[in-house]
């Protein structure tokens, strides 16, 4: 499946919704938009990420924010730019990829 793909809104409802105990959801999706600084309104994205779904040439599937920040380093490779990132995660990340992000 494309990360570009839009979430399907049932999808949405089962995976977002705030739960102290998730049962029966085995994925992790990820909600974001990115802004570029200097033109906000031109650059504008806002899709879902699902880390389980990513085609790429990975060995085994990757938590959403570390495919996010791959997919990320691929479409925005200027380090002389800024943006802004929003997004939202279906489950809190891990320690590891908290200290990434």
């Amino acid at each position: 499946r494309n990360p570009m793909d839009w979430i399907d809104p049932n999808t949405f409802r089962f995976h977002f919704p705030n739960l102290r105990y998730a049962y029966e959801r085995n994925l992790c999706y990820l909600c974001f938009q990115v802004e570029r600084e200097d033109f906000p309104h031109d650059d504008t994205r806002s899709v879902p990420f699902s880390s389980l779904l990513l085609p790429g040439p990975y060995p085994v599937p990757r938590h959403a924010e570390l495919c996010f920040l791959s997919w990320f380093r691929d479409q925005y490779p200027s380090r002389d730019e800024r943006y802004h990132v929003s997004w939202f995660l279906s489950w809190s990340p891990c320690p590891t990829c908290a200290g990434k992000v």
